[in-house]
């Protein structure tokens, strides 16, 4: 039996009760998320007829990239919570559209969002922090690996925000 998660940060749980939200919930889902998913999509099921149904073929994975964008490219995904963050929201609509307005994605929200977030996921932190490690030491070279305790379930370390994972920075 799975256990009962813990209740939403309060701003997300005021969010979840407004129709404009739910509207648009996989909007900034995706503008927040920090990987693209990988895998064979299965288009058999898709017919058009019953309940949607989204099936992968083969192996089912998550694509996170580098920490910085290459030379002349925008940043996506986990990049923008460490690239040019003090224009995150345009970057992040940008990411998604090529424009700075995503229609149905309010700025004010997405960015009460990103600050929810900076303040209850760890992961956003680790991505934040390496943004000051590259900003204050002009590192070039860095690389972030995430380590989880063996036995430690990812849903106790994600929601107990405890000490049971760690990271780790290397450079080159």
């Amino acid at each position: 039996m799975l256990p009962t998660l813990p209740p939403p940060p309060p701003l997300l749980d005021t969010l979840l009760n407004q129709a404009n939200f739910l509207d648009n919930i996989r909007m900034y889902n995706s503008i927040l998320s920090f990987t693209s998913m990988g895998g064979s999509i299965d288009h058999s099921e898709m017919d058009g007829h019953g309940p949607y149904s989204f099936r992968i073929s083969g192996n089912n994975y998550h694509r996170i990239g580098s920490l910085l964008p290459a030379q002349g490219q925008k940043p996506k995904f986990a990049q923008l919570y460490i690239y040019n963050t003090h224009n995150e929201v345009q970057n992040r609509c940008r990411a998604l559209t090529r424009q700075e307005n995503v229609r149905g994605v309010d700025h004010s929200t997405l960015q009460a969002l990103q600050y929810m977030l900076d303040a209850v996921n760890p992961y956003v932190r680790v991505f934040r922090n390496t943004r000051d490690i590259l900003q204050a030491d002009n590192v070039v070279d860095l690389r972030i690996r995430i380590i989880r305790h063996q036995g430690t379930p990812w849903t106790a370390i994600y929601h107990a925000n405890s000490k049971r994972s760690c990271c780790s920075y290397s450079r080159g």
